[in-house]
């Protein structure tokens, strides 16, 4: 009897110590999760009365916000610190967004004042020189590399990407104006020169059918690494939109490249969510291999994801199951929390910080394969975001609502 008592003991005692340590790990975990929703909450605080979201999305709405967007890129039309990487890019996707959405051909003519504001203060045409005494057809920094003037690949691509966009569009939305359409064809070209800015940064490899950009003449620290995923994504869809409006098979054959050696660095969790870090690894991710490295910011991780949900759209390398694992991220992790509460890395770790979540509705791109997607991001908006910019107005008009 006694050593079945024992017996008992020792099979019992154990167990009771898992559930223990499981309930502390569990309370450790909703402590560190409420300080984050109250640090979140001191970044965002919440909107009272919450608002539909037809009143707070109306086209009315953006319009009045891009009109002084617009206004205030075209007073300051100048790429000192990133500027016009960081926001008239953002401008002018939003005019792209609302074109697709309304067809309404006054967003295409819009951005095409943008545009040749933009090409008006490339480098070569104002004599801007870089730290090596180079004069290159595209636009300059001198926020990355403590105050030497450089080109960074990233803001190429951020600002080139909505300029071939939107000569794409033009050539499909009735109405656009003959003139508006011939210089939008006509900058087609000088767009294609800031890609060639960066063809020596290209390496093929290393694995089969991949390729990458590395870091050259960018930040010192970084020379010869290979570019973080969310600036290859920002250059890949600025490949994608170069062979959109030329056709030429080596856009193509890049863009593949690139999208092959993003996707085997992707991590899928048991679960079925993407994780990754800003810095991807140098090698594939093994399948069932775990993930040890601290996720990317959720700001920077939407650039990332934003070049394969371009490609999945025509089934470019990546495909709806893709972007049904995006989806996931979301849910699981950057909006697990609920009720509009965003977390700041795409592991969803508390551990994040709230000024790091950067344009939340990138993310509802992804509600056409995981409608879900919406419950996390518009609650954003509505509950702690009363001051949208218009390239977050414009994926919630195109996105927010369920289909």
């Amino acid at each position: 009897m006694r050593k079945s008592k024992a017996f008992l003991l020792a099979l019992v005692l154990p167990i009771l110590a898992l559930s223990t340590q499981g309930a502390a790990h569990a309370a450790d975990n909703a402590a560190t999760d409420q300080a984050y929703r109250e640090a979140f909450e001191k970044k965002f605080p919440p909107v009272s009365p919450i608002p539909t979201l037809a009143d707070y999305a109306s086209v009315k709405r953006y319009d009045e916000v891009i009109a002084a967007e617009v206004e205030r890129s075209l007073a300051n039309m100048s790429n000192k610190g990133g500027g016009m990487a960081w926001g008239l890019s953002y401008r002018m996707v939003s005019l792209n967004e609302m074109a697709r959405l309304t067809k309404d051909p006054k967003y295409v003519a819009t951005n095409l004042r943008l545009i040749r504001a933009a090409l008006a203060v490339r480098d070569d045409r104002t004599g801007t020189k870089l730290f090596d005494g180079r004069v290159l057809p595209a636009w300059s920094s001198d926020g990355y590399r403590k105050g030497e003037q450089a080109l960074f690949m990233v803001h190429t691509g951020m600002i080139v990407y909505p300029m071939l966009d939107a000569a794409h569009l033009a050539r499909q939305i009735p109405g656009v104006p003959d003139q508006a359409r011939r210089e939008l064809e006509e900058a087609i070209a000088p767009a294609l020169e800031s890609i060639a800015c960066h063809d020596d940064a290209w390496r093929d490899g290393p694995g089969e059918g991949e390729g990458h950009y590395v870091m050259l003449s960018e930040e010192k620290s970084s020379e010869g690494k290979p570019q973080p995923g969310n600036r290859l994504g920002a250059m890949g869809r600025t490949l994608y939109a170069a062979y959109r409006v030329t056709g030429d098979e080596k856009y193509v054959r890049r863009t593949r490249a690139l999208a092959h050696y993003i996707e085997r660095r992707l991590h899928v969790t048991d679960a079925g969510a993407y994780l990754w870090p800003y810095w991807l690894p140098l090698e594939p991710v093994a399948p069932g291999q775990p993930s040890t490295t601290t996720p990317e910011d959720t700001s920077h991780g939407s650039l990332t994801m934003a070049f394969p949900l371009m490609l999945a759209e025509d089934g470019e390398v990546f495909t709806a199951e893709h972007m049904k694992r995006f989806g996931q991220t979301v849910t699981q992790y950057v909006g697990r929390l609920g009720d509009g509460v965003l977390l700041g890395d795409v592991g969803g770790q508390a551990s994040s910080k709230p000024d790091q979540i950067g344009i939340a509705a990138i993310w509802l791109q992804l509600a056409p394969y995981s409608p879900e997607v919406r419950d996390r991001i518009v609650p954003f908006y509505l509950r702690y975001r009363p001051a949208p910019r218009s390239w977050e107005l414009a994926y919630l008009l195109r996105f927010g609502a369920a289909e």
